[in-house]
């Protein structure tokens, strides 16, 4: 089981103008020492407004229910999950085969980290 993660940071890549990325890297403490991970997300920049509200609705709303929308290329679907004292914010896209950054894809950020990609990404709209 997951402990609340130590080193955790995001990178936002705009690179590519028609696209949003985050990646998140993490080390986290397991039962057996700790182990490191790090994921993609993938997002049209059309999106960008709705992932934004989203964020926000799931940060600042207690027990808010899953946010989910399928626009363009994206099957987007934002949440909170986890123990209650240490939530995660799940940011989870599933782009079809065939697709630029195709593939189901997942960020899972700690709460307050969460809140300060809500910020930066607030900043790119």
């Amino acid at each position: 089981m997951k402990d609340s993660p130590t080193n955790e940071s995001y990178v936002i890549d705009v690179s590519e103008p028609q696209f949003v990325r985050i990646d998140r890297s993490a080390t986290v403490s397991m039962a057996w020492g700790p182990s490191s991970d790090s994921y993609s997300v993938w997002f049209e920049r059309a999106s960008l407004a709705w992932v934004v509200a989203a964020l926000r609705e799931c940060i600042e709303t207690y027990g808010a229910p899953s946010q989910r929308t399928t626009a363009g290329q994206d099957s987007l679907r934002i949440d909170e999950t986890g123990p209650e004292p240490a939530p995660f914010i799940n940011i989870f896209n599933r782009r079809p085969l065939g697709a630029p950054h195709e593939g189901a894809q997942l960020v899972s950020l700690s709460k307050p980290r969460a809140a300060q990609l809500l910020a930066e990404l607030e900043q790119l709209r």
